[in-house]
């Protein structure tokens, strides 16, 4: 049995900083909309649905997947003797289409753990889906649209980690990201001001220098083209104790994006990576993908970890 590694981490769902008990939602609109199909959201030519999902004693399952209608996928011809071989695009028998990416979730009350297979998985675009999902699945005749519901999935720190920066304060934050990611901003998706400025100024940077990405091959060449950046502080301690806060903000919201090397005023070096709480666990291939139900079996007893280790709602 082929297996590969999957990093399963710990989320919480919250409100206005409050948890929000995810769980008894799904489980409510899963009585609505039962079908794969009525669970569907399309959006911008992507599409996202619920393809596998399991109620348990405590707590849900749920296995999403994506997929872009009539998207083709290219073939070759093994031990070709011509000089060269060209690529055939082929699309997806009749009826059907090609899975692209997955996301898998264990969810108990407002605790959540959740892995993504593809890159086009986070889990922001999960979060996405759930508010779409909640809202069709609350629609009725008091509420023909649905109920809107504002909620996140908010990263959980590792704590230990975390104590380094109380202690010793963010004298800067580096990041790096590829050019195509750099390039993307949505207004309105972050709620912190500097961050805010600081995105649309890489985004901004990017695009003006390396122009617009109309087709698949300056698109990949943009992924292969890596942006990197520092936010510092001017003078350090003689910083004033608003632009220290922004930072430590900064820091903070960091975490739910890789590529991020937050430094202390000692020159101690914290990735992304590090600060959250979050493990990795083998799992069962399955295609080009993993098999749900053995990652569903790792998410569950991470869960049951951290449950025994006491580190859940801290």
């Amino acid at each position: 049995m082929a297996t590969t590694n999957k990093v399963l981490r710990y989320f919480r769902c919250v409100s206005d900083n409050n948890p929000f008990d995810l769980e008894s939602l799904i489980s409510f609109c899963r009585e609505q909309v039962g079908t794969v199909g009525e669970s569907e959201w399309r959006q911008a030519g992507e599409v996202i649905r619920i393809q596998h999902y399991r109620q348990e004693n405590h707590g849900v399952l749920l296995h999403f997947v994506r997929y872009v209608p009539g998207e083709s996928s290219d073939t070759l011809t093994p031990g070709a003797e011509s000089e060269e071989d060209n690529e055939e695009p082929y699309p997806a028998p009749q009826g059907m289409e090609y899975k692209d990416g997955d996301f898998f979730m264990y969810c108990c009350g407002h605790d959540v753990i959740g892995t993504a297979h593809g890159r086009s998985m986070h889990h922001s675009k999960i979060t996405q889906y759930l508010k779409y999902y909640l809202q069709i699945g609350t629609t009725d005749n008091i509420n023909p649209e649905g109920i809107e519901y504002s909620f996140k999935l908010s990263t959980a720190l590792n704590l230990e980690k975390y104590r380094v920066i109380e202690r010793h304060g963010v004298s800067r934050v580096e990041f790096s990201a590829s050019a195509y990611n750099a390039s993307y901003y949505e207004h309105g998706h972050h709620e912190n001001w500097f961050r805010r400025y600081v995105l649309q100024a890489t985004a901004d940077a990017v695009k003006n220098r390396l122009g617009r990405y109309d087709d698949e091959s300056q698109m990949t060449a943009m992924e292969d083209l890596i942006v990197e950046g520092t936010v510092k502080l001017k003078g350090n301690t003689r910083a004033n104790d608003i632009a220290k806060s922004q930072l430590r903000e900064i820091a903070e919201e960091a975490i739910e994006d890789d590529g991020i090397v937050i430094y202390t005023h000692d020159g101690e070096p914290l990735r992304s990576f590090d600060m959250r709480l979050q493990t990795k666990a083998s799992v069962e291939r399955y295609g080009k993908s993993v098999y749900y139900d053995s990652v569903w079996v790792k998410l569950k007893a991470y869960y049951r970890k951290l449950e025994g280790d006491r580190l859940l709602g801290q």
